[in-house]
């Protein structure tokens, strides 16, 4: 899950000689929602300057402006360019917002995140429990930011091998989808896939069985069988078995995975290649020459 400081609601592309900092920015926000990163850079490198003239560099909209160009920066791989957008966007709103702030808040999240990116994982951890403290005190401990704390929370320990702590932060968050999404919302869905790799790093193949079985379900009941989330949870799954040597409980799952990635991305995509190759281990590690064989063709 990522946030904003400001959310607004899509407008059409306007041009990019826009000349308010709100027009440059709803653009900025069309473009990125349409995945037009290049674009969206573009209008929200003008919406800085522009706000930067209309309200001067020690208010909300300037820092929304920096952490807008921050965003992007960070979504085209240029994290370098992210950090001190970041943070300049954190300082101002920490004097304009003040500390107990959503806003600062999201700023802290913001900030943590591109951390966690440029595997700066005990800075990252350190604005994370900042983001959460805020957000508990001022939103409730059942607020789904909190629980989008929570997953960043566990996105880090993941990194850090810390397995333990990911394993309670992500129940932690859990908790609080499941009251405040229910449990077919996909927020709360792509968490559980979360924690059962988690499970299965450690593994504990029961509980993480346990776990993809379910997402698996879910996954079918919410996108159907014709969508690469679920096809994605038949692949961990496959590999779940196949890393317990249990080549038999693996075969159909791959099987399956394998004639949906040829509908849905065709023959010759590189994850459709890679699901093939899995079966054809599978397939050879049973003794089943002649169905390994025909897939090699």
């Amino acid at each position: 899950m990522k946030y904003l400081l400001i959310f607004f609601c899509l407008l059409p592309l306007a041009s990019l000689y826009a000349q308010t900092w709100q027009d440059l920015t709803q653009s900025g926000m069309s473009a990125y929602r349409a995945n037009q990163y290049a674009e969206a850079k573009k209008y929200w490198e003008k919406a800085k300057t522009q706000a930067e003239k209309e309200f001067g560099t020690k208010h909300l909209n300037f820092a929304t402006a920096l952490n807008n160009l921050g965003l992007v920066c960070k979504t085209l791989g240029e994290y370098e360019q992210a950090e001190p957008l970041y943070k300049q966007a954190r300082d101002i709103v920490k004097v304009t917002e003040g500390e107990n702030s959503a806003f600062y808040a999201s700023a802290l999240n913001n900030l943590g995140e591109l951390y966690r990116f440029l595997d700066k994982l005990t800075e990252a951890e350190k604005l994370h429990k900042q983001a959460l403290v805020i957000r508990e005190k001022l939103l409730g401990e059942e607020h789904t930011y909190c629980a989008q704390s929570y997953n960043n929370l566990a996105l880090i320990y993941d990194e850090m091998k810390a397995y333990g702590k990911a394993t309670e932060a992500y129940l932690q968050a859990l908790t609080i989808t499941s009251k405040a999404l229910g449990e077919k919302h996909q927020v709360h869905i792509r968490t559980l896939h979360n924690l059962a790799q988690i499970y299965a790093k450690q593994n504990n193949w029961e509980e993480a069985e346990k776990l993809f079985q379910q997402i698996l379900k879910l996954r079918h009941e919410t996108t159907g069988n014709k969508h690469m989330d679920y096809v994605n949870t038949l692949c961990d799954l496959a590999m779940l078995y196949y890393n317990q040597a249990k080549y038999a409980q693996a075969e159909p799952l791959l099987l399956e995975a394998l004639n949906i990635k040829n509908e849905l991305l065709s023959s010759n995509h590189q994850e459709t290649k890679r699901t093939r190759y899995d079966l054809i281990e599978v397939y050879e590690k049973q003794g089943k020459v002649a169905e390994a064989n025909m897939l090699k063709k």
